[in-house]
């Protein structure tokens, strides 16, 4: 009841939009089937899918600061830190603990810290201040075979990502020739619903968070697969100079840059190294 009275409470403030766009996980897939069995040997954690996308949505938060922040009354809030909030489906309804300071972690820590905050979510065993304090959240309806869902956003927060299921599909790709041919891909849909009183469509699908979050789960780990990487104390060496797990990090060359619009957007609009977060008063927002 409580889930529930907090999500109509959340439609009734929000302007909710949901947009979906598809992700393909080939190079991601090829990377775990060659690395998953080391890696839960070396680290005693599973290399799912997850670790991926936790990593790719806060470095895409980095470029695109509207993302990771709250309305507060009349103010806007940017948050400097990044507290991720994972939803964790239970027998008895649904919890989102968060993964604090989220962004300091590699993907070997947001292994750990998703896989040790489930499994004492299942068990009852969650302090009270680990479920407070998120500024982004995930969730994973494909876990139960869902294409995708359409996320409500938790409140004080403004977006909220969704995974859909991964699978292999039929996909048309260009062969060495430039020619459209079929191709089997891992693929997968991306959900993500977001605020619009803060955060337009426009810039979103256009030169914000979706394209950074595609490029980081696309690009990524195809630059660190072509330089061979290798597992060692759970991270992947092999991807450049400041490469570390694909999706990560990677070489400076390759790296991804924010341009244009959303370059001048994010030097406008990322918070000062102090205070912890700044507020200002809502303004109404232009119309295009």
């Amino acid at each position: 009841r409580i889930t529930a009275e907090n999500m109509i409470l959340s439609k009734r403030t929000s302007a909710h939009v949901t947009t979906v766009f598809q992700v393909d996980y080939t190079n991601i897939a090829r990377l775990r089937a060659g690395h998953k069995d080391a890696f839960l040997e070396k680290n005693g954690v599973k290399l799912t899918y997850l670790p991926f996308i936790f990593r790719a949505a806060i470095q895409a938060l980095r470029e695109f600061p509207q993302v990771n922040a709250s309305i507060d009354g009349e103010n806007l809030v940017y948050h400097r830190d990044i507290h991720l909030g994972m939803a964790v489906a239970l027998d008895w309804g649904l919890i989102v603990p968060v993964i604090k300071n989220a962004d300091e972690k590699s993907i070997l820590g947001l292994a750990r810290a998703s896989q040790d905050l489930a499994e004492r979510a299942r068990t009852k065993r969650l302090k009270p201040e680990e479920i407070h304090g998120g500024t982004f959240t995930v969730t994973n309806p494909g876990v139960f075979g869902a294409l995708f869902g359409t996320p409500i956003i938790p409140q004080p927060q403004v977006a909220i990502l969704g995974v859909g299921t991964i699978e292999k599909r039929p996909v048309v790709v260009a062969d060495e020739h430039g020619q459209d041919a079929l191709g089997i891909r891992t693929v997968g849909y991306l959900a993500l619903s977001f605020d619009h009183r803060l955060v337009d469509g426009a810039d979103i699908l256009v030169e914000g968070y979706r394209p950074g979050v595609v490029e980081r789960l696309g690009v990524g780990p195809a630059v660190c697969l072509a330089r061979n990487p290798r597992l060692r104390d759970g991270r992947l060496t092999g991807c450049g100079a400041t490469g570390t797990l694909a999706g990560q990090a990677v070489h400076p060359r390759h790296s991804h840059a924010t341009t244009g619009a959303s370059a001048a957007r994010a030097q406008h609009d990322a918070p000062p190294p102090a205070p912890r977060h700044r507020r200002r008063t809502a303004q109404p927002r232009r119309r295009r």
